[in-house]
């Protein structure tokens, strides 16, 4: 029987593949480590589950707290500076919110602590439908887009076109009372949720933080992976829900401005720089006094160092920097610029999208890491 040349070549080619490949897989023993074996996970999970997580939920609880103090103060007397306090501690606790998003694991996860606080835009037909009827149930799926933040920035600055006009709605003989008492249902569900999750956290409640810092796998479930995929999703909240959705990228480029978070107070960016720099701190491990410890830029910078990967540190790190200062050269609110300056809306998308490629590739393609999360978005 005789074979072609190019037949002979294909089948010298799969051998020569072949013979490579198991070459490879022989070689990789004491001597050839696995990637990342001189990477110290112990570290890492320390230092982020230490000096980051339980700092972070310790400031949202401080926040929060403020904020319940407010929300008291103006439903006890209603007034224009009881409402301006109130709006104050508001958005304080909502960027510190921005800090703990990312962490849907673990207490979180459970709780489903996202959803429960941040689902917009908010539905004001059912929030004015549960106010007006005084029978609900907030914990209810129906009513999960009639909670949370986006309802507070609707309720303290939707509802009238100025100060005075808030109050008044709060005031108001007929609906007034069920108003205040559905703002007082709201942040007693929010504080309960808090506090549920960041005592599931501590080594003195559900010590969750032990589970967290000893395991330091990269299989899927491990805490490693968790980061990963959960900075990644929470970076595609960005993408989508902040800024893509509503300059129109899931709707032909017909902009959907009402759709951006805290519409009503017109602080979409502001909440968007908060929540880019809290996954970049995560990325970098660095802590809210500014302590720069072990985060998974260490682990990407001893991939580096064993020659798995070359550059990525700095194209990610690079990649942040660049969207944060474009976020910022953008004032708010998002919702006006949208519509009159979505060019350099679409500029800042452009930016999310290259970032999107490094940590959502090529990072977890390095580390060994699986993502495990459907966007349904088609990026």
């Amino acid at each position: 029987m005789e074979f072609s040349n190019s037949y002979l070549y294909k089948i010298y080619s799969i051998s020569a593949i072949l013979l490579t490949l198991f070459v490879w897989v022989g070689c990789r023993g004491k001597d050839n480590p696995e990637p990342g074996n001189t990477v110290d996970k112990a570290a890492i999970m320390s230092n982020i589950g230490e000096e980051l997580i339980l700092p972070r939920y310790d400031n949202m609880i401080i926040d929060f707290n403020a904020l319940k103090a407010s929300g008291d103060a103006f439903i006890n007397s209603v007034d224009v500076s009881t409402l301006e306090s109130l709006r104050v501690s508001f958005i304080s606790a909502y960027k510190s919110w921005q800090h703990v998003s990312v962490f849907e694991f673990g207490p979180a996860e459970s709780k489903t602590l996202k959803a429960i606080m941040n689902t917009f835009p908010t539905d004001t037909a059912q929030i004015n439908s549960n106010m007006a009827s005084g029978v609900y149930n907030l914990e209810a799926a129906s009513n999960l887009d009639a909670i949370g933040f986006p309802a507070i920035d609707f309720l303290i600055y939707g509802t009238g076109t100025n100060s005075s006009e808030v109050v008044s709605y709060f005031s108001d003989s007929s609906l007034g009372q069920s108003r205040r008492q559905y703002l007082n249902d709201l942040l007693e569900l929010m504080n309960s949720y808090f506090t549920e999750v960041q005592n599931g956290w501590l080594s003195s409640g559900g010590n969750y933080i032990t589970t967290f810092k000893e395991s330091q796998g990269t299989e899927a479930g491990s805490s490693i992976s968790l980061l990963v995929n959960n900075l990644n999703k929470d970076f595609e909240i960005i993408k989508n829900a902040r800024v893509g959705i509503p300059l129109g990228k899931k709707t032909l480029d017909v902009p959907l401005p009402y759709k951006t978070e805290a519409y009503y107070s017109g602080r979409s960016l502001e909440l968007a720089i908060e929540s880019l720099r809290s996954l970049k701190l995560l990325y970098a491990g660095i802590s809210n006094s500014g302590v720069d410890g072990d985060g998974l830029d260490d682990y990407i910078k001893g991939l580096e160092n064993e020659g798995v990967v070359q550059g990525l540190h700095d194209d990610i790190w690079s990649g942040f920097e660049s969207i944060q200062t474009k976020m910022e050269s953008i004032p708010d609110p998002l919702s006006d610029q949208i519509i009159n300056n979505s060019s350099d809306v679409n500029d800042l998308y452009s930016l999310i999208l290259q970032q999107l490629v490094r940590i959502k590739t090529d990072m977890p393609s390095a580390m060994g890491v699986l993502i495990t999360y459907q966007d349904n978005d088609g990026d």
